[in-house]
């Protein structure tokens, strides 16, 4: 689930905060990153005391730009100037099997994400002819 906002008026740091810990109450994450346009990155960069702003965190206003209490703040030019939205981070998958079943044409196998906890079911298909398998996600929700 991702959350949108907007702390266009003034860079409100209150309700950036608040919306953060309002998200996570309702949804139970707290493992998110902070999405804005580069604009606002910079907007809300400007409106910090200097001695919060590191180099990095000036310079390197592309992609990952830095963290704020904790998160990772990403830019999205898909986002409108003081537009902000609360995500899930990719996560890079690191399955292990938890179980399957053999059928008379197929095996089934459950793979767990060990980060995420994200299931994917996957159908598992040989090819007498020539003696290959064939596999495919079942219900990938990525």
């Amino acid at each position: 689930m991702n959350k949108k906002f907007s702390i266009t008026k003034t860079i409100d740091f209150d309700k950036l905060d608040r919306e953060i810990d309002e998200y996570m109450m309702q949804t139970g994450e707290t493992n998110l990153c902070i999405c804005m346009h580069i604009d606002t990155a910079r907007a809300i960069y400007n409106a910090l005391p200097v001695e919060f702003i590191t180099p990095s965190l000036q310079e390197n206003c592309k992609g990952s730009i830095g963290y704020w209490e904790g998160y990772q703040m990403l830019t999205d030019n898909n986002l409108e100037f003081g537009e902000i939205e609360i995500r899930r981070p990719k996560c890079e998958h690191e399955w292990y099997k938890v179980g399957s079943v053999a059928g008379t044409k197929a095996r089934y196998t459950v793979f767990v994400c060990s980060k995420c906890g994200k299931q994917e079911t996957r159908k598992q298909i040989f090819n007498k002819k020539d003696g290959t398998y064939k596999i495919y996600v079942l219900d990938d929700d990525t």
